[in-house]
């Protein structure tokens, strides 16, 4: 049986294309065939960008549409590599579930259900934040050209679109316009809801363990009386339990490193150069067209926060991993007797292993490498933008 956590987690998962285990679904097989048409379709359309930039040569590179190449390239290597990783994935999906449901007492509950509708909120505020900029932005597209034909304007106006390259020179208002509008359209919706899977699958996933940790600190706690200041020896405690619950979260984060960094490696890389692009077009628009600088430097804020925001989860995992190291630490230890000083000593020493998603020891997923991905992303704007200075 599911949880309320596990079975949204699957829901947006679903909706971005990356699960494929549809047992017990409803015209299961249906939605298999829907999610590999919907990718097919994004990446067929991806290359069909590239095709562009092949076309009309590095020049291509400098135009507003380019900002799509390392967005899609992103969306398609994480789901690749989402797809690699896919068994795994969906084993520690049910091993995550499992350990929640291992917990009974009411207090271990009322934890969990705090953590479910907080995750609940975050997930939500991601879906229908970054799904109604989508829908926003693909509208004007369509409601501007619409309002400038009953003014009299015989061009055209589209927004930055994904198949600009496809475009008629003469832009006019024909089927082949408006049918390279609704294909763009299409292709950035299916990029959205792949986005938005991707990125909140991370700390919906990490949350199982972080809500494990918040749990076994809470019990570290109600071992210790605040009132008692004394010095003699304190009642033998039963330190199985804890022992139990904190190897079960070593070895779920263990699972975690070894299935999950690879994916966020790769968006992490790609996001990097997505932000130089769109940096670049911002700085293209400045004076020329308010209404795309305006959506452009939106939307470089959502993405930087929701980069921000992954980032920050890990961090906030190896955060919660030294909190419990700490707390294992102030334990009155020393005033239990020696067989119980022999079981605290091996936990203490069992806390040192660090916490986090890293992925073979160099990429680690925190608020450090957030940063130097910023970083690198102007240093790479600046590059773009002294190479248009010297074409120019």
């Amino acid at each position: 049986m599911d949880s309320r956590r596990t079975t949204y987690l699957k829901e947006l998962m679903v909706l971005g294309g990356h699960w494929a285990n549809f047992s017990g679904y409803r015209f299961g097989l249906l939605l298999y065939i829907f999610q590999i048409i919907k990718f097919l379709y994004f990446f067929v359309g991806w290359i069909f960008i590239l095709i562009n930039l092949f076309n009309r040569g590095i020049k291509y590179l400098l135009s507003p549409s380019a900002v799509f190449i390392p967005l899609g390239a992103n969306i398609v290597f994480t789901s690749f590599a989402l797809f690699l990783k896919l068994n795994k994935i969906e084993k520690l999906i049910r091993i995550s579930n499992y350990h929640l449901m291992t917990y009974h007492e009411d207090w271990e509950k009322d934890i969990i259900e705090f953590e479910t509708n907080r995750i609940i909120y975050l997930g939500n505020l991601l879906k229908y934040g970054f799904g109604f900029f989508s829908i926003v932005y693909q509208a004007l597209n369509i409601v501007i050209d619409i309002v400038r034909c009953f003014m009299g304007y015989t061009e055209t106006y589209t927004l930055p679109i994904p198949f600009e390259g496809y475009l008629s020179d003469g832009k006019e208002r024909n089927l082949h316009f408006y049918f390279v509008v609704m294909a763009s359209n299409l292709w950035v919706f299916c990029g959205v809801a792949n986005s938005i899977s991707c990125q909140a699958s991370l700390f919906l996933l990490l949350s199982y363990t972080t809500t494990q940790i918040a749990i076994l600190k809470e019990r570290l706690k109600r071992l210790v009386n605040e009132d008692d200041t004394d010095i003699h020896l304190l009642p033998s405690w039963d330190v199985d339990v804890i022992i139990k619950r904190h190897q079960q979260i070593i070895r779920l984060n263990s699972f975690q490193k070894d299935c999950m960094p690879l994916p966020y490696l790769i968006q992490g890389l790609i996001s990097t150069i997505s932000y130089c692009f769109i940096m670049y077009l911002i700085n293209q628009l400045i004076g020329r067209d308010n209404l795309v600088l305006i959506l452009a430097v939106m939307f470089m804020f959502m993405m930087l926060g929701f980069m921000f925001f992954m980032c920050y989860v890990g961090s906030y995992l190896e955060e919660e991993g030294n909190k419990l190291f700490y707390v294992l630490c102030h334990l009155p230890w020393e005033r239990q007797c020696p067989d119980s000083r022999k079981d605290l000593v091996f936990l203490i020493r069992q806390g040192r292993q660090p916490l986090g998603l890293v992925y073979r020891c160099s990429f680690g997923l925190n608020l450090r490498t957030y940063m130097q991905m910023v970083n690198q992303a102007f240093s790479y704007f600046m590059l773009m933008k002294s190479l248009d200075q010297n074409n120019s």
